[in-house]
Parts: structure tokens; sequence; C-alpha cells
């Protein structure tokens, strides 16, 4: 899912499992009662991840994480969304180098993955 339809999906399935119906015109911050939304906890958990693969060498996935082609042919129009283009979204930065940097600094990391749990990351 993306754009924020997994958001839609997880109110429609807690308002099922809360037995409240959309009739009722109960708010999202009542619903969600403190509950963080599921695509600031997917941001988070994405995050984690690329963190956890960029300090441990010894990981498969290090040489993938920060990865970004250099060849082939370029398409027309806008290029697909890819997994470093979420990263540094999430980030803020622009530079690989600097995200890993930031990531090696694992006080400095965990801080961008606190802002990224409570959403006032950069979009």
């Amino acid at each position: 899912m993306e754009n924020g339809m997994e958001n839609g999906t997880y109110t429609r399935m807690l308002r099922i499992s809360l037995n409240v119906s959309w009739k009722q015109h109960m708010p999202k911050q009542a619903l969600y009662n403190g509950l963080p939304k599921v695509s600031e906890k997917i941001a988070m958990n994405r995050l984690r991840l690329a963190g956890h693969c960029v300090c441990h060498s010894e990981e498969v996935a290090l040489q993938l994480v920060l990865w970004q082609p250099t060849g082939g042919h370029v398409n027309h129009g806008r290029r697909p969304t890819g997994y470093i283009d979420v990263i540094k979204g999430g980030t803020g930065l622009d530079n690989i180098v600097d995200i890993r940097t930031v990531m090696m600094e694992r006080t400095l990391w965990k801080a961008i993955i606190k802002e990224a749990q409570s959403g006032d990351w950069p979009q």
C-alpha cells in the first residue's frame, strides 16, 4: 500500500474491532486513543532496520541498504520511489554519505527514529 492507504485500512479495521460504525462520526483522535498511525510505525521500522544493517558490517544487507544503481538506462517521467528515497525523506538528508555517517552515530540515529515515531520529521 502507498500514499497513506494503510492508515485508512487500519482505521476501518479499528472501527470494526471496537464495534464503532462510521455513521457514529467518532473522530479519529478518539478512535486511535493515543495509538500511532500505521504509516508512522512503518517509517520508524524502515529507519530502524536500515540503521541496524549499516551498523553491522557482517550483515549481507549492508551492501544493499544504501546502494544506488549507476548503470542502465533512464526512463522518461518520474522514476519510481526506491528504498533509498524513502530513507532520504525520513532523515531529511540528501547525501548518502551523510546518511551513513548519521546511522553510525547510534544516539543521533535513535533521535531520528524517535522523530519519525512522533511524526515530526520532514516528508
